[in-house]
């Protein structure tokens, strides 16, 4: 069975290579979706796949390392939709 993880990640998630580690985990658990920064300072995770892989993914982006430190995570659950074909990062104008 399918599902959707969106997930609002506070803590020091900016500026830190946050986004990209979570475009690696996602993709090693082979799950769609996208990461974005929020103009709020957090980032913002939608993820879908597999009920068991996102369990996974879940405790794969609580990441505390000498740069990233995820203080919180709020997450919510829905069916999977299916609107991604791969997990990216989606990006602002000015923003890489």
């Amino acid at each position: 069975m399918t599902m959707r993880l969106t997930a609002i990640v506070s803590g020091k998630v900016q500026e830190v290579g946050y986004r990209a580690r979570v475009i690696d985990i996602a993709n090693a658990f082979g799950l769609r979706g996208m990461v974005e920064n929020p103009k709020d300072g957090r980032v913002k995770i939608i993820a879908e796949g597999e009920d068991e892989k996102i369990k996974w993914f879940e405790n794969a982006i609580v990441i505390k390392n000498a740069l990233i430190s995820v203080s919180s995570i709020e997450k919510s659950y829905s069916s999977a939709n299916v609107e991604f074909e791969k997990f990216g990062k989606l990006v602002t104008k000015g923003e890489t």
